[in-house]
């Protein structure tokens, strides 16, 4: 699951109005997020994709 930092920071903001950075708030407010389902899932494709995304990767730096 991946939560967006974007989404994190705002919620922070709506809950506690404080400008305070505290990395004690942050897993809550994920916690939160995860489950009201406000997350997205990752995926990694295998076989043919995997092949085709490497060759891409090879392909741009020797372009580079």
């Amino acid at each position: 699951m991946t939560v967006n930092p974007f989404t994190v920071n705002r919620s922070m903001e709506l809950d506690d109005n404080s400008p305070e950075k505290s990395d004690l708030k942050a897993p809550k407010t994920i916690a939160l997020l995860v489950k009201d389902g406000r997350f997205s899932t990752s995926y990694s494709l295998g076989g043919v994709y995997t092949e085709i995304r490497e060759a891409s990767v090879c392909r741009d730096q020797i372009m580079k």
